[in-house]
């Protein structure tokens, strides 16, 4: 009797330290459990957070790495077919999103032989003209401005001949120069190339400018207007080169 009044009382006891000790303590480890299972899955998703971040900007460094390096080697082959000009790489470091279509700075000036009004390309063409100089670095005006303060001179190119104009503005909506011509022909077609001509000294002749993507009715009166889609892209570049030493005609 005395030994099954002990086991029950055992059993009560038991009974009670699983329900007062045991089963909160249990739970509390279950609960701890859980807690450090999300609290491993929060870092973990913190870490590929950040390893998927650190891919992109990688890839995007890469792209932008080959995209400098083909610039760069556009403008090599360039100065490479072009022996004639006396060219000045450059670099851009300043164009403010305000006067994106109007200005740049460049890193070389007067020490490097820079003047205003030296002509300013890339390799696709004519993107400006030097219109102030300090001895480490130039300002450029764009071709693109509406503030360029003179006309271009430019020649369409003929199958025999060219066509003598000028570039009198630019058309921000078409993104295209809006031309003057000062001779008439009955030749002219879309298509058709446009340099700069070399009159007047400043800007050398021969540099490529854009094509004839506009004419009017009136082309073969003296004074019509044409429209030229520019083959230099002006939404953004690094490097350029200043051509220095005016005319070569």
């Amino acid at each position: 009797m005395f030994k099954n009044i002990k086991e029950g009382t055992f059993n009560v006891v038991t009974a009670a330290r699983y329900f007062i000790l045991d089963q909160p303590i249990q739970a509390s480890n279950r609960k701890l459990v859980d807690i450090l299972n999300l609290q491993n899955v929060t870092e973990e998703n913190r870490v590929l957070r950040e390893y998927v971040s650190s891919i992109a900007r990688n890839q995007a460094y890469t792209e932008n790495l080959e995209q400098e390096n083909a610039d760069l080697q556009a403008m090599l082959d360039f100065k490479n077919s072009n022996q004639g000009l006396d060219l000045l790489a450059s670099k851009v470091i300043f164009r403010d999103s305000e006067s994106w279509n109007n200005i740049i700075k460049i890193d070389v000036g007067s020490n490097d032989g820079v003047l205003v009004n030296d002509a300013v390309i890339v390799s696709e063409g004519l993107v400006g003209r030097v219109e102030s100089v300090t001895p480490t670095s130039s300002i450029v005006r764009l071709l693109i401005s509406p503030e360029l303060s003179s006309k271009v001179a430019v020649k369409i190119l003929l199958e025999e001949g060219s066509v003598e104009a000028i570039i009198d503005s630019y058309d921000a909506s078409e993104k295209a120069f809006n031309i003057i011509l000062l001779d008439t022909n009955d030749h002219i077609a879309l298509g058709d190339r446009i340099v700069t001509s070399g009159a007047g000294g400043l800007i050398p002749g021969g540099l490529l400018v854009g094509e004839i993507s506009l004419l009017e009715d009136s082309i073969n009166q003296l004074g019509s207007k044409i429209q030229v889609k520019p083959y230099a892209k002006f939404s953004g570049f690094e490097f350029v080169y200043v051509v220095r030493g005016g005319s070569d005609e």
